[in-house]
């Protein structure tokens, strides 16, 4: 729809049905564009990466917004939802947010894919916060339009008025959106409970660390060039582990933490890391600097933020800590679960700091 009718056709609705019809309309497409889309994307993506289980306990949700979604959008073309709102008002938004909602609890309560009493407090708070905001911005909203509208159609055609109330309106519903959704974030953040992280679900899962080594000298000899240096090793990090199944859980000043879902699948990405960092650096003319891992296979605990705690990780980064001259070393734990494809090379039973008792670890390299 032109930006133009869309315009005209909430002004018609602000002064027609009212304002609870045009909140409605306002949130099933916001809801739609900006919400269902972009999760069914991003769940869409993320599949790759999860293991069997992950997969097992979401699919019910992957399926209730693909079936949401397809509702809105052939329902959208049966009718007009601006000519005939109350249609989506009644049937269209009732039925999506059922289907949507049902998903959605078969994934959480059956299937638990999310920590269910940690999920309903969040989402109490959620629920009236954007209550509230929703209708702070459908005031903003009308107040904007309106105003801009009554100063322009008497001295514009009523078209170009139209598009530039509608261009006001967008703009102010991003605007606010964005820091809505920042001070949301750091609203909630104040009430989650101290068992946040304990509460995380418990997986297997293999940790691998990565640092440069030398990268403490070159930042006191040009700081400049060494943060030029970081930026393109977390920039290739991020993108050899997106090849490999994993991602960067997060990165620690000149060092990032991988998560892959199996030993074999970290061996190959911090294999492959130093040689694609090699060539980023050397195309922009920067210093090259070895690249050091550790990688542990083992039991970890993912908070609802995506961050990963527990022994396995801190063993992994004491693996990286041990690793020298551009190696990988992994535990004993890590080798095990890999059939074949690299060479292992014994190192022994190593100290560790703060490990209780010495760890077998290997020096990994292609075979």
């Amino acid at each position: 729809m032109p930006l133009a009718a869309l315009a005209a056709a909430l002004f018609d609705l602000f002064i027609g049905p009212g304002l609870l019809v045009i909140l409605i309309v306002l949130g099933m497409f916001i809801a739609f564009w900006g919400i269902v889309v972009p999760s069914c994307f991003r769940l869409y993506v993320a599949r790759h990466s999860c293991t069997a289980e992950e997969l097992r306990q979401t699919d019910w949700l992957f399926l209730g917004l693909l079936v949401s979604s397809a509702i809105l959008y052939f329902g959208s073309t049966l009718t007009d939802p601006f000519v005939d709102a109350r249609y989506f008002a009644g049937i269209l938004i009732p039925l999506t947010g059922f289907v949507a909602l049902l998903s959605f609890g078969l994934a959480v309560f059956v299937r638990g894919a999310f920590d269910s009493s940690l999920l309903i407090r969040k989402a109490t708070w959620i629920a009236l916060i954007a209550f509230c905001m929703s209708l702070l911005l459908a005031v903003i909203q009308h107040v904007v339009t309106a105003n801009l509208l009554s100063h322009s159609t008497a001295n514009m055609q009523h078209g170009f008025s139209t598009v530039l109330a509608g261009g006001i309106a967008v703009f102010s519903l991003g605007f606010f959106r964005v820091k809505m959704e920042r001070g949301i974030d750091g609203f909630l953040n104040r009430f989650m409970p101290a068992t946040v992280i304990a509460d995380g679900k418990r997986r297997d899962a293999t940790v691998a660390f990565s640092d440069l080594g030398g990268y403490t000298a070159l930042s006191a000899k040009d700081e400049t060039q060494a943060l030029h240096v970081a930026g393109h090793f977390q920039k290739v990090a991020a993108d050899v582990a997106r090849r490999h199944g994993g991602r960067i859980v997060k990165t620690i000043g000149d060092a990032v933490m991988w998560v892959f879902p199996t030993p074999a699948e970290a061996f190959a990405a911090t294999l492959e890391l130093p040689g694609s960092f090699q060539r980023a650096t050397q195309a922009d003319h920067l210093p090259e600097l070895p690249v050091n891992s550790g990688v542990h296979h083992g039991s970890v605990v993912e908070a609802p933020g995506g961050d990963v705690y527990g022994a396995a990780v801190n063993l992994a980064a004491r693996l990286q800590g041990a690793a020298k001259d551009g190696t990988v070393v992994a535990s004993m734990e890590a080798v095990q679960e890999v059939a074949g494809g690299f060479k292992l090379e014994p190192m022994g039973k190593l100290e560790l700091k703060n490990v209780p008792v010495p760890v077998a670890c290997f020096r990994v390299a292609l075979a």
